[in-house]
């Protein structure tokens, strides 16, 4: 594939987060004709906010496309928005996505500070922490280390 087309492709792969049916092609599809499907992903994933903006439901969608892919790996999750990965849903109605519960516990372990300061992220629903990633969250809470800044837009 060519540049231009990688971009239609990643163009289309955003297109899902708006919900708009799409009939005969799945998000796998689109992905499979990317020229590089992993790399595209997780840099859409980790500029999300620039690249796809708006409300939660956008990033939800997005979220649920992402982890419903058959590999989702800890780097992409990591990169998901944290208060849209921490409320996805698994497979079959699980209360949590058993990937995001994977990477969490793999990352705070046993330190019970770090789950105390989890608890009290300031990732949020709406608004410009919204926006804050899993991993950066995670993070902060394992190390200490102060809360990060919003992705820029």
């Amino acid at each position: 594939m060519t540049i231009c087309d990688d971009a239609l492709v990643e163009k289309a792969l955003l297109s899902f987060a708006s919900r708009v049916y799409h009939r005969g092609v799945s998000f796998t599809d689109v992905l499979e004709r990317h020229s590089d499907p992993q790399r595209a992903l997780l840099d859409l994933t980790q500029n999300l906010r620039q690249r796809l903006g708006g409300g939660p439901n956008l990033r939800e969608a997005w979220a649920h496309a992402a982890l419903s892919l058959p590999a989702t790996g800890p780097e992409l999750i990591r990169a998901l928005p944290a208060w849209t990965a921490l409320k996805a849903r698994g497979p079959r109605g699980q209360a949590a996505h058993p990937a995001v519960t994977s990477v969490v516990r793999t990352t705070l372990g046993d330190h019970s500070e770090a789950w105390q300061r989890f608890a009290v992220s300031p990732a949020s629903y709406s608004g410009p922490t919204a926006w804050l990633r899993l991993g950066d969250i995670l993070d902060a809470a394992a190390n200490g280390t102060p809360w990060p800044k919003p992705p820029h837009r």
